[in-house]
C-alpha cells in the first residue's frame, strides 16, 4: 500500500476549516449559556445547527490533514453546506461571514481543482541485483 500524505494546500484548508468549525462550537456554547444568538458565531440563529456545522468543519479539518481519502468530498459538501446556511447573515453583510464564506468558496475551488492528497510509490527492488537473489552476507 502506498504512503499519503497530505499537500500544503490541503493542510491550509483544513486549518481554515478547524477554524471556522472551532467558532461555531465556541459560539454554541455561548448562545447556551447566555441565551443570546450572535449571527456571525451562530448559524441560521440555531444551537444545534452550530454544533453540527462545528462537528461536520472540524471533521473535514482532521480528514484533510490525516490524509483520509473522502477528505476532499466532504470538504467540499460541508464547505457548501454551511455557506448554504449562512444565506440569511451573508444578505445581512456581516464582514465575519461574507470573509469566511469567501475563504469556504476558494477552498471549495481548490479542493474541486486540486489533489489534495499525494501519494508515494512504493520503492522498486531491482531482483537482479538484489541481496536476496546473490545472497547477502549480512547476518
Amino acid at each position: 500500500m502506498a504512503n499519503t500524505s497530505p499537500t500544503f494546500g490541503a493542510l491550509v484548508v483544513a486549518s481554515l476549516a478547524g477554524v471556522v468549525g472551532t467558532k461555531y462550537l465556541g459560539g454554541a456554547t455561548v448562545a447556551m449559556l447566555d441565551g443570546s444568538f450572535i449571527s456571525s458565531v451562530v448559524v441560521a440563529d440555531s444551537v444545534v445547527r452550530s454544533v453540527g456545522c462545528g462537528l461536520l468543519l472540524c471533521a473535514v479539518a482532521v480528514l484533510l490533514a490525516k490524509a483520509v481519502r473522502g477528505g476532499r468530498f466532504v470538504g467540499i459538501v460541508t464547505f457548501l453546506l454551511v455557506a448554504g446556511l449562512s444565506l440569511e447573515a451573508l444578505r445581512a453583510m456581516d464582514p465575519i461571514i461574507v470573509t469566511e464564506t469567501v475563504g469556504m468558496g476558494l477552498a471549495t475551488f481548490h479542493l474541486l481543482v486540486r489533489r489534495p492528497i499525494e501519494t508515494e510509490a512504493g520503492t522498486a527492488i531491482d531482483t537482479e541485483d538484489s541481496a536476496t537473489r546473490v545472497g547477502s552476507t549480512l547476518r
